[in-house]
Formats: C-alpha cells, sequence, structure tokens
C-alpha cells in the first residue's frame, strides 16, 4: 500500500470521527471520572449533567449543566453555575481511560466570589497551591476560560449590589521564569439594584504572583473604554447627577493585596459647553494616584493638587467595602476656579435656575459628598457678578456657600443693584425637597429692583407688591420653605412714594408714608400719610381669606371729589339698546361680588352742595353689592342716620334714613 493510500485512509478515518465524535453518547461513561477529577482538585462537589466529545476545538469533552457548590464556611449558594462546561484532556491518557484535565473553559457561567468570615476566598480553590517556586505538578488546571460570563460578589454571606457581567477572562496558570500567572479579562461593571445595565466597559491585563512565604501580588493594567461620566456615577454612587461627558481611563495597580499601589490617567471629552472653563479645551486630563487594600476592602487615590492656573479642581477618593455594600466620599478642593459653569451644573444637577441665568466670579474651597452624609463643605465666592440673559449685572463682592445636612446656605451675601441700591440675599435650597427658600433684607429698593431681583432668584410673584408701581421700601421679606409645591411669601417693610391701582377708584392710590405686614392671604396696611387723588387720608386696612376690616381718617373732601373718584363702583358699561330701552340688567363685576369688607370712617370736614358738614363719622358693612352704612352722624346737630347703598341694579340707589 502506497503512502498516498495510507494518507487517504487516516484523513477518511479522521472525518468520520469528527463527524461522529461530538453525538457519541458513550462519553458519559467518563461523567464519573471528569465529576472525580474535579471534586478532587476543587475540594467542592460538583454536580454535572449530559457529556459529550468535541473534535471541533481539538479534543474536548463538554459537560453540560454543572454546579460547582462552595465550602459551606462561603455560605449555601453554589459558587458556579455553568452551561457549559468544557474540559480539555490529555489526549493520549484518555485513550488509556484516565482523565488529565489540561484547561476548563466555562461557557454562560454565573460565578459568585466569595469571603468568608476568616477574610480568605473561595477563589483559591481554582489557583495553584501557595509554593515559593511553583512547579507543573503544583498545578491544578494549567488554563481556565470564562466566556459571557456574570461574576458576583459575596462578602460575609451578604451578596454585593456589584457584579460583572459579559466577562470574558484567561488565567494561564503555568508559572512564568518568575513565578508569575498571566491574566486578562473583559467585562462590564454593573448593579443589581438598578435595571439590567452595563455601566462601561473594563479591560485588564497582567500577572500574579501566589507566594508561600509572602501574600499574593498583582501586577495589572486597566484600561476603562469610551463610557459616558453619568453611567460611572451611577454605578458608584446609584445616582444620576445628569452629567454628560465621555470617559476613558488607564490604570495601573501594583503590590501585595493589603496595599496595591494605584496610578492611573483619566481623559474626558465631549463635555457641555456650560461646563468648558474658560481658556480650557472640551478635553479635561487628570493624573491621580492612591492605595488598595484589598483585605480591607478600602480604596483611597486623589488626583493632583488644585493649580488655580493649570487645573484649579483637585479630588480625594475614599471607598470602603467596596465589593459589599460600598461606603464612599469624595473631597473636592476648588482654587479660584471660574465661576461660569457653575449655573449649568447646578441645572444638571435639578437645582432649579433659570435657563438664561449667567455668573461670573472665582469660588475657593471644599465640597464633600459621601455616601453616609451627603454634601458639605464651604465654597467662598468673589468678586461674583449675576445676570438675566443681556441685562444689567447683579454685583456679588463676596459670599459664602455652606454645604450641611441637605441643604446649600447662603447668609448675609450683600447684593449691589441698579441705581445705587443693595439688598442683603439669605439663600438655602433643600436638595431633598428641591425648593428655594429666601430672606430680603434692604434699607432701600424700588419696585423695579426688586422685579429684577424675584427674576435673578426665580421666585414666584409677590402678590400685593406686583401691581404696586413706583416708590421703595424698606424692611424685610421671606420666602419660607412649605411642605407642598406651593410657597408665599411674608415679610414687613416700610413703603415710601408708592403706588397702587384698585379697582375700586378711578385715580391711584398714593402711600407717601406707609407701613407693611403680609403673609399667606393676609395683609396689614397702616398708612400714616397717603393720597386719593388731592385727598389726603390716613388709616389702617386688615385683609385674611375671609374678612377685611379698615379704619380710615379723611381730613377733608368734596362729595363731588368723592362721587368722581367712586365712579367704577357706581356706573355700568350697558350697551346702546340696553341704556335707550331700559332692559337688561348690568353685570356686576366679580371684585365688587368678592367684596367682605367691614369698618369706620371719619371725614374732618366734608364739602356737599348745601352745607359743609363736619365731624363726619359713620361704620360700613360691604358684602357683594350690598353696603351698609350704619351710625352716620356729623356734628351739626349730632344726627344719626343709617344709609344702604345697592350696587346690583343698573343704576346703583342710595337710601338714608333717621332711626
Amino acid at each position: 500500500m502506497t503512502k498516498i493510500k495510507i494518507g487517504i485512509i487516516f484523513l477518511v478515518t479522521l472525518i468520520a470521527l469528527v463527524a461522529y465524535v461530538p453525538s457519541y453518547e458513550g462519553a458519559d461513561q467518563f461523567r464519573p471520572a471528569i465529576q472525580s477529577r474535579l471534586e478532587a482538585a476543587l475540594q467542592r462537589k460538583v454536580e454535572a449533567g449530559s457529556v459529550r466529545f468535541s473534535l471541533w476545538t481539538g479534543p474536548a469533552v463538554t459537560v453540560s449543566d454543572v454546579v460547582i457548590h462552595d465550602d459551606p464556611k462561603y455560605g449555601i449558594e453554589p459558587s458556579a453555575y455553568v452551561t457549559t462546561l468544557t474540559v480539555r484532556p490529555n489526549i493520549w491518557k484518555l485513550f488509556l481511560g484516565r482523565i488529565e484535565i489540561q484547561s476548563l473553559r466555562l461557557d454562560e457561567p454565573s460565578l459568585n466570589l466569595s469571603r468568608g468570615a476568616q477574610g480568605d476566598w473561595n477563589w483559591k480553590a481554582f489557583l495553584p497551591t501557595s509554593d515559593a517556586k511553583p512547579t507543573v505538578e503544583a498545578i491544578k488546571f494549567p488554563e481556565i476560560e470564562v466566556r459571557s460570563g456574570r461574576v458576583n460578589f459575596k462578602l460575609d454571606n451578604q451578596k454585593s449590589v456589584f457584579y460583572f457581567t459579559d466577562v470574558d477572562a484567561n488565567i494561564t496558570l503555568s508559572a512564568d521564569s518568575s513565578g508569575a500567572y498571566s491574566l486578562q479579562f473583559i467585562g462590564s461593571p454593573a448593579r443589581s439594584d438598578k435595571p439590567a445595565q452595563a455601566f462601561g466597559k473594563f479591560r485588564g491585563r497582567g500577572r500574579f504572583w501566589l507566594l508561600q512565604t509572602a501574600e499574593p501580588q498583582v501586577d495589572v493594567t486597566f484600561d476603562l473604554e469610551r463610557s459616558f461620566l453619568e453611567e460611572i456615577l451611577r454605578l458608584t454612587t446609584g445616582r444620576d447627577f445628569g452629567l454628560h461627558a465621555i470617559l476613558t481611563a488607564r490604570t495601573r495597580l501594583v503590590g501585595p493585596l493589603s496595599k496595591i499601589n494605584l496610578s492611573g490617567r483619566l481623559e474626558m471629552g465631549e463635555i457641555p459647553r456650560w461646563a468648558i472653563l474658560p481658556g480650557t479645551s472640551n478635553q479635561w486630563v487628570v493624573n491621580y494616584k492612591g492605595e488598595i487594600d484589598y483585605r480591607a476592602q478600602q480604596l483611597d487615590f486623589s488626583t493632583d493638587p488644585p493649580d488655580a492656573n493649570v487645573h484649579p479642581v483637585g479630588l480625594k477618593v475614599r471607598m470602603e467595602n467596596f465589593l459589599g455594600q460600598p461606603r464612599w466620599g469624595l473631597l473636592t478642593t476648588f482654587s479660584s476656579i471660574p465661576m461660569q459653569p457653575v449655573p449649568g451644573f447646578a441645572r444638571a444637577v435639578g437645582i432649579a435656575l433659570p435657563a438664561d441665568w449667567k455668573m461670573k466670579g472665582t469660588a475657593t474651597g471644599v465640597v464633600g459628598l459621601s455616601s453616609k452624609h451627603g454634601l458639605n463643605g464651604l465654597l467662598t465666592v468673589r468678586d461674583a457678578s449675576i445676570a438675566m440673559g443681556e441685562e444689567n449685572e447683579a454685583l456679588l463682592a463676596t459670599a459664602d456657600l455652606l454645604f450641611e445636612n441637605g441643604k446649600l446656605t447662603s447668609k448675609d451675601s450683600m447684593l449691589q443693584l441698579a441705581r445705587n441700591q443693595s439688598v442683603t440675599v439669605d439663600a438655602v435650597y433643600n436638595f431633598n425637597r428641591p425648593q428655594w427658600s429666601y430672606q430680603w433684607e434692604t434699607t432701600s429698593l424700588d419696585i423695579p429692583n426688586t422685579e429684577k431681583l424675584r427674576g435673578l432668584c426665580a421666585t414666584p410673584e409677590i402678590p400685593w407688591l406686583s401691581t404696586w408701581k413706583n416708590g421703595t421700601w424698606s424692611g424685610s421679606m421671606t420666602l419660607p420653605t412649605a411642605a407642598g409645591a406651593e410657597q408665599h411669601w411674608q415679610g414687613r417693610m416700610d413703603v415710601r412714594n408708592m403706588q397702587v391701582k384698585i379697582p375700586d377708584l378711578t385715580v391711584p392710590i398714593q402711600l407717601n408714608q406707609a407701613t407693611v405686614d403680609f403673609g399667606p392671604e393676609r395683609i396689614r396696611l397702616v398708612a400714616r400719610d397717603a393720597m386719593a387723588g388731592t385727598i389726603h387720608w390716613n388709616g389702617e386696612y386688615r385683609s385674611d381669606a375671609k374678612l377685611g376690616t379698615f379704619a380710615l381718617h379723611i381730613a377733608s373732601a368734596k362729595s363731588a371729589e368723592l362721587e368722581t373718584m367712586l365712579e367704577p363702583l357706581l356706573q355700568r358699561k350697558r350697551s346702546f339698546l340696553s341704556r335707550t330701552l331700559a332692559f337688561g340688567k348690568a353685570k356686576i363685576p366679580e371684585w365688587v361680588a368678592a367684596r367682605r369688607l367691614i369698618g369706620s370712617f371719619t371725614i374732618d370736614s366734608l364739602k356737599t352742595g348745601a352745607e359743609d358738614l363736619e365731624e363726619v363719622k359713620g361704620s360700613v358693612l360691604w358684602r357683594g353689592a350690598k353696603v351698609q352704612f350704619t351710625g352716620l352722624r356729623y356734628k351739626a346737630g349730632q344726627n344719626k342716620m343709617r344709609g344702604l347703598v345697592d350696587l346690583a341694579g343698573p343704576n346703583p340707589t342710595l337710601k338714608i334714613e333717621k332711626p
């Protein structure tokens, strides 16, 4: 037989074997031996499903539905569920009926890496026995492969919220000349307390040493592939801060497990326009270094110290129990950081600020954020200005921003406004609601500046003040926090030369000197010097949600002048046909129908067409369209009368009679 014929026969036989062996059911006879070998190597009970031979990827045995149980000291949950376990045995030993495993491949496994109460880990069962100079004989599995796996973490029988998904890994357990074993992996971190989602992707490669006289050591480099900043923040803090940027990073870990030196470089790109500092590009580069104590589950690292001329922000991070229920803290140091990006950052994290709110100046200080204490710290803002769109700026010489107990507080901040007017502002922002509260205090502020300040602070309207014109006020106003979404102003102020138009009168009221005390659905006005047209008056007015009361004093007035002023009450707008044909009823205004007033008045001198009356006094009860006058009297004869004004008819009527 020629060599060609022998080759053809061998090739045909090999093809037949390749086609037949993968479906060869007789491979189940090796299940007990494979199962026993795995149990002996792992010191764990192993359950195995069906067994098949495979030649497609080299001589191998595939075992489906494998369960690798764990040592009871790590808990009752198995250490691994494996959809398909591929065992590559020594083929020559296999022909002799013996199983000697050369490598393991775990397809779609779910692995539980557990730390016991004594601080040891179950993953050591998969690794070579510690030896100062490892040999091939000491190696349990020369190579372990993981494909499309999930890696969970358990610490002291409690499962971590963190896990890795889509894990591909290769661990070569044949030591090189230095006694090191190699490791390569790729995977995406995720959280079990969030909807199924991966947060970025990590790729790692490196070596590790298992020493008999010292603790294990590593030299591994991690690469964070192009990932979104908000994903990383949701992974580490569990919160969405609304910050959008692209991150890439490289980190190297070198040293023993209890003191791993960490160093790396982070690049942040595609930063939102509002976050870009003046004079910088759309990409930031940050160097950092630190230390990891893997046994104590503690991580510390920091960036380069802040430099106002290079990078004005420095960061320190500490994380404890990082594979379990992590406790973390961030400490940020600012060195004369420009304030231009602050409004954009504030809006990104949910703080209510108007869309066209702008800020200039610098800030210096330290702010910390931790999982236990929240946001804390102090920033000092200097030489700042605040503006709305293209409007003139409000100058802020200095302000201290205190972050404490879930609140941002700024006290005694002096804002310089137009026309050399100033106001002291206390502001508090509650992150838990979220909601702003304010106190304004001033010695003189006019209405235009008051409205400008209200716009800068994005506050609700001051109901009565929004209808007033001209003039100035001094005193204080407060917008406290509210249990619901609606907030109401309250305060006490002195007003000067203020004008207000009310629907009862044809002329505005001029408050030359008055005091206003107000709160939710209440107001008290004490007018010491006021005018309505040419009539001087003083008095007091109180109002709440149900009733208004007043006491009015007029020095001198003419009846014709009063009638002209009260024209909105006494005249009705009616159509031509209604007036001509005398039918139809004039509709009383809503403000008349809603009137609920009770009070008294005094007129020292009232000039009428027939005579001049002195010391005219009376009481008024006004309910909607009905106005009752009681106790009407004047000095001449001390006559007492009562009257009724009916505002409901087409032509309001007045009836006066003696009691």
